[in-house]
Formats: C-alpha cells, structure tokens, sequence
C-alpha cells in the first residue's frame, strides 16, 4: 500500500466540493441548438441553465457513487457531455465491476430523479403547467437519462454493459 497523502486539491471552479472544468464549447452547443430552434431569448436563458444544471445533477450522481466507494472524483463539462472521472484514495482498492456498475448508474438515476420530481411538480401545481423551465427540466432529465441508458459506449448503459462483461469474461470483458 501507499501511504503517501493524497495531493492537494486542485483550485478553481468546485461542484459540491469537486473539482469543476466547463468547456467553452460546452456553453456555445448548448445556445446554438436553442437558437437554431428558434426559441425566444427567456427560453434560451432556460435552457442553457436547466441543460447545465441537469448535466451537473447526473454527474454529482456519479461523484456521490465514487466518494462511497472512497474514491475522488473530477467533473468535466464539454460539447454537450459531462464526464465525472474517479481515482482510487491512497490505501483503498480499486473499484470493482460491481462498484462500477453502482456508479454508472448513480448518474442517470440521479437526473432522473430531478425529471421525475419536476414532472409531479408540473402534474400537482396547476400555475405551474406549461413553464417552459419546468417542461425543460423534465424532457431533460427523464428523455436523456432514459437515452442515457442505453447499452452503446460511451453511455453509461454502455459502461454498465462493459462491466458486466468484465465479471462474465474478466480477461476478455
């Protein structure tokens, strides 16, 4: 075992305590697909603010999977994708399949979550019907989670495929 420190965490932008990268070319994607759809400026506004918050939900999911499992993780936001990358702590072992079954899940569930919770809030509050964040933060969160989903790299469906082909055929998986 190692017994080193682990290094100092790196300064700058923090989500929730984790080391935070946003990519310029994450924000223009993300306001060149509203304005090429035509929307108003107040709903672009909404979008590139529930698109982010949304991307950044999924990623603390993650991040909340990998701090269980003592690891440290690093949140990147590029094009339209967020990565959360983790690392093992000094003197803890290596995530397993399993574990990493856990945390590529952690992820979409977590927006998921947010889609179905802005979705009952949509369905229970009458003067809320029809805000254009509201019906966002639901179409974000529950469609691209549910795409997200899906077994095909680099999804996280993907990833969990990935990992149960590991524990079936650990030298080939």
């Amino acid at each position: 075992m190692d017994d080193r420190p682990e290094p100092a965490p790196a300064r700058g932008l923090r989500f929730a305590g984790v080391p935070l990268r946003i990519q310029p070319s994450f924000v223009m994607v993300v306001i060149f697909m509203a304005m090429d759809q035509g929307l108003t400026s107040t709903v672009i506004v909404a979008w590139v603010a529930v698109v982010t918050v949304s991307i950044l939900v999924l990623e603390a999911g993650h991040d909340i999977a990998f701090r269980r499992f003592c690891h440290v993780a690093e949140i990147t936001v590029s094009v339209f994708v967020g990565l959360t990358a983790g690392r093992t702590r000094v003197g803890h072992p290596p995530l397993t399949n399993g574990q990493h079954i856990i945390v590529s899940l952690a992820g979409p569930a977590a927006g998921l979550v947010l889609g179905l919770l802005a979705l009952s809030i949509q369905r229970s509050d009458t003067s809320l019907a029809g805000a254009d964040w509201l019906d966002l933060l639901v179409l974000v969160n529950v469609g691209w989670g549910l795409l997200n989903l899906l077994p095909i790299l680099p999804l996280d469906g993907g990833q969990v495929v990935g990992s149960l082909l590991s524990m079936r055929w650990p030298s080939q998986g």
